[in-house]
């Protein structure tokens, strides 16, 4: 039973930042955290540790209420219960709590239902799926080193190649590199690697990669023969993970895509190519761009124990 001044926790933790929510226990927000990086397979498990313990930490001081009150949290997270129990237990010391799968989470941003797709696309990208039977099968997700197709990482890296073989002589012109430049401050190339490959910025390298995705969405809305290229490639890849995950499953029909992650939930071009190619290649389903964070997904899983059904 829940008492009085009981409240839920979601927990949303990503290459890029960490959101963390807290809600009532009809699934109100009252409190929200933000974070740094929280993928233990990119960074330092001190940096991960302290971007979910300082997101969580900032969420009950803007709800204004103590660890103690929050009696179950739900995360999708790339950290290991084990790793984390120490310090929740001692930020939140009445809370039982459940790790899930980030694909569910950012599913359940979107939907109520309990199968379907999710393609995500944020630092990284991935699609997961799941089926009436519960069955569960993801697409991508390797990582910086040979997948995240059609992620913020993949956008920016293939903007610095372009650039690079535009300073080299051996690429076409593109808008990318005084943008870039601009963003960097540097006049060079050799600025660009220093950004990438320097030692003055703790963030990982897939970090400050991804972080010039916006540029790239930017300079493809001024028609960049490079930058749209960039972006058509992106979206193609992006297809090609949801109809793999809906294929595996056989799911042909009537189910819920939910688009999401950083790179999609905002719009822009590289969504607007995305669903054009969806409405061709998954048409007879329903393409759902969440307007709330995959940590409130997590809130309504929270709710009524409803992630019980995923477990």
């Amino acid at each position: 039973m829940f008492g009085k001044l009981s409240y839920l926790l979601g927990v949303d933790g990503g290459g890029t930042k960490t959101k963390a929510l807290i809600a009532d226990t009809e699934g109100r927000i009252i409190g929200q955290g933000n974070g740094g990086p929280a993928n233990i397979l990119f960074d330092e498990f001190d940096i991960v540790c302290s971007s979910i313990m300082g997101a969580i930490t900032e969420a009950l001081a803007c709800a204004e209420i103590s660890g103690e009150q929050v009696i179950r949290g739900t995360f999708g997270i790339h950290v290991s219960e084990d790793m984390l129990s120490k310090y929740l237990k001692e930020l939140l010391p009445n809370c039982e709590y459940y790790f899930l799968e980030e694909g569910l989470i950012s599913f359940a941003s979107g939907s109520d239902k309990s199968h379907g797709v999710a393609l995500v696309a944020g630092t990284g990208s991935f699609a997961w799926g799941r089926d009436m039977k519960g069955k569960v099968v993801f697409s991508g997700g390797g990582g910086a080193a040979f997948s995240d197709e059609g992620s913020g990482y993949e956008l920016g890296r293939e903007a610095l190649r372009a650039i690079g073989k535009m300073c080299d002589g051996r690429g076409r012109k593109t808008l990318l590199a005084s943008k870039v430049f601009n963003y960097l401050g540097c006049t060079s190339f050799d600025g660009v690697l220093s950004y990438v490959y320097g030692k003055q910025d703790s963030r990982s390298y897939r970090f400050r990669i991804a972080a010039l995705a916006p540029i790239v969405l930017e300079v493809a809305l001024e028609k960049d023969f490079l930058a749209c290229q960039i972006v058509s490639d992106a979206a193609s890849e992006l297809e090609l993970l949801a109809v793999s995950c809906a294929r595996k499953l056989k799911l042909y029909r009537d189910i819920d895509v939910v688009l999401t992650g950083g790179v999609l939930r905002h719009g822009g071009p590289l969504l607007d190519a995305l669903l054009r190619r969806l409405k061709i290649s998954m048409p007879q389903n329903k393409l759902i761009v969440p307007k709330i964070e995959p940590a409130a997904g997590a809130i309504a899983l929270a709710v009524q124990g409803r992630f019980k059904e995923f477990i």
